[in-house]
């Protein structure tokens, strides 16, 4: 099997924020090639397997003809010339997995009754290798960056760059299934995996003495090895003709990435943070600008803890299944996931005893001094002797994990009424963590490496609602076979809206302007009387579809009109966080996408 596809985009990034000369002229080509074997060994014993291999080739060029220096307004994320990096890059993968099963039905007595039981084995091996890559550019080798619409920093980048990545997984997995009669049906399994990472080609690795001490230095090319074994085991129990309970524990460790190995890596991505004296206020950084080292980062000034662990989850869930008369099934499920031994960076070169404590206050999110909202906050101002000394680890961080709690609902039904489909789905759920409050894209999102542990500063109000926390969803799907061989569908979706929290911006400190967050983001967890965060607005859409077929012996045409977004609600997705004299006027930064129509023709044969 192949099949390959390409996607354009020639303004990737466009928004409200981003112009389009500073956005992306993108194409992504992907391939992916697979061989299957499938050997009936005996009546109960056959042997599958696969062999594939994939290809991803990433460009995310700048816009052709824009030669303007690369800048971005702090806070506000508003860009101006070009697309801050261009980026040329390949994803490689190669694997193999073969799995033998075992099916065996037969009589079993148990309790002095006969039942019948089925069960199903499964022992299989993987192979995975992994090729990464990744150049960056950017023009004139920095970015710019502007506080309050004036000169404030440069960003001196290595570029270009190439870095290039290799990780293998090595897994041997056991999965038994077994169905006693009208008893129970119990599954269980064991995933046994290595996995290893390093950097292609003779890549040199950061070794900073002062770092880290010798003797974690690592001794081979191994940048990171795990082994990790996962157990998983669930149960069915049959409780009537028409009712099922069922519940179930698994442990998920998470996946190596071939990014974290750029934190060892002195030809990764990295850069220099300066003070930018713009003495002839063109807004162009010129030889003679640069003024006072802030802050470094990257991979010549980061390292990999050698006994950087692999972050797990830990999942349990109970439910229900019930079957009213067989057109109608509904499902409920409890379930509960926690994170662990999550991967970030501390920042060991400017500890936290390199920051003093200062009072300051909040005008709330009034902005106005003397009402309700009014609170003090202690932030912590950076030694200046300790500016431009930073030195990232990539490690465990103690206390660094999240929940997820939350109650699913799916129904669903087919010719209940004659020619129709009908499909509900709701949950109620929190994800409840810490995560890096650095870069619009991933923000509070605990899967991205950040900056969350890189001051005192970003742990104010940091642990609370995450990104894909959206409280309350729903959708129901219908679809009805009209005669003539016309089909009407339809989707109607809800869910509630991005949580964050308020920004309020600190200056006068000698690491330069940041931000903490003045409230939690979204609901406060658990409740309390302070200030709770919160919520862009609830979104809705109503996406429906008509379509006629038109049979030619065997062959099919069909001719389809689809209207996404038909009631064109154009609620907000994204909005203004930043602490004052507007920011209860919940100004929005980007909206619901419009009504849009798409006729599309198929042809079968």
């Amino acid at each position: 099997l192949w099949t390959g596809q390409q996607l354009k985009n020639p303004n990737f990034g466009v928004s409200s924020h981003v112009p389009f000369e500073s956005s992306h002229d993108d194409v992504k080509t992907y391939q992916i090639l697979q061989v299957g074997d499938k050997i009936q060994l005996s009546p109960s014993l056959k042997l599958e397997s696969r062999l594939g291999y994939a290809n991803a080739s990433l460009e995310s060029k700048l816009q052709q003809g824009v030669q303007r220096q690369s800048g971005i307004e702090l806070f506000k994320g508003i860009y101006s010339g070009t697309t801050p990096l261009q980026l040329i890059g390949t994803r490689d993968r190669i694997d193999f997995v073969a799995v033998l099963q075992h099916k065996a039905d037969g009589p079993l007595r148990l309790w002095g009754r006969d039942f019948s039981a089925k069960n199903g084995l499964q022992v299989g091996v993987g192979w995975e290798e992994l090729f990464s890559s990744n150049k960056y550019t950017a023009y004139d080798n920095l970015n710019l960056r502007f506080f309050n619409g004036m000169p404030y920093a440069i960003v001196m980048l290595n570029t270009p760059s190439k870095a290039r990545q290799r990780v293998r997984h090595l897994s041997l997995f056991i999965q038994n299934n077994t169905l006693f009669s009208d008893l129970f049906a119990l599954d269980i399994g064991l995933l046994l995996q290595s996995s290893v990472g390093w950097l292609a080609g003779g890549q040199e690795t950061t070794r900073l003495q002062s770092a880290l001490p010798a003797q974690n230095q690592p001794s081979s090319d191994d940048l990171i090895r795990w082994t990790t074994l996962s157990p998983r085991v669930g149960i069915v129990v049959p409780v009537s003709n028409r009712t099922a309970v069922r519940a179930s524990y698994a442990r998920y460790y998470h996946q190596l990435l071939a990014t974290y190995l750029d934190f060892q890596n002195p030809a990764a991505l990295r850069g220099k943070v300066f003070l930018w004296n713009d003495k002839n206020a063109d807004r162009k950084f010129q030889l003679g600008e640069q003024g006072k080292l802030l802050s470094v980062f990257g991979g010549q000034y980061s390292k990999i803890d050698p006994d950087l662990k692999a972050p797990f989850t830990d999942e349990v869930t109970v439910g229900a299944d019930f079957d009213f008369g067989g057109r109608v099934q509904l499902g409920i499920t409890l379930l509960h996931r926690y994170e662990q031994r999550l991967v970030e960076t501390t920042n060991i070169g400017v500890p936290p005893s390199a920051f003093s404590p200062v009072k300051i206050i909040d005008r709330g999110g009034d902005d106005k001094l003397g009402t309700f909202d009014d609170q003090e906050f202690i932030v912590y101002n950076q030694d200046s002797t300790t500016l431009g000394r930073d030195f990232y680890l990539l490690t465990n961080p103690a206390g660094f994990r999240d929940f997820y709690q939350g109650l699913e609902i799916d129904a669903r039904s087919k010719d209940w009424v004659p020619g129709l489909y009908f499909h509900f789905s709701f949950a109620a759920f929190m994800i409840v963590g810490m995560a890096s409050q650095e870069g619009e894209a991933l923000e509070y999102d605990q899967g991205a490496i950040g900056n969350l542990f890189d001051t005192p500063n970003t742990l104010i109000n940091a642990d609370n609602r995450l990104f894909f926390d959206r409280a309350y969803l729903g959708k129901i799907a219908a679809a009805y076979q009209l005669p003539w061989d016309v089909q009407i569908s339809g989707v109607a979706k809800y869910y509630d809206g991005l949580p964050f929290g308020r920004k309020l911006i600190v200056r006068g400190m000698n690491q330069g302007p940041f931000y903490i967050l003045a409230t939690p983001r979204g609901n406060r967890f658990p409740p309390s009387e302070k200030q709770g965060g919160h919520r862009v607005e609830f979104n809705l859409t109503l996406d429906v579809g008509i379509e006629k077929v038109v049979l030619f012996g065997e062959q099919r045409i069909g001719v389809r009109l689809d209207i996404f977004n038909l009631l064109n609600c154009n609620n907000n997705t994204r909005e203004s966080d930043l602490s004052g004299p507007k920011f209860e006027s919940r100004l929005p930064l980007e909206i619901q996408a419009p009504r849009v129509l798409r006729l599309g023709v198929k042809y079968e044969f």
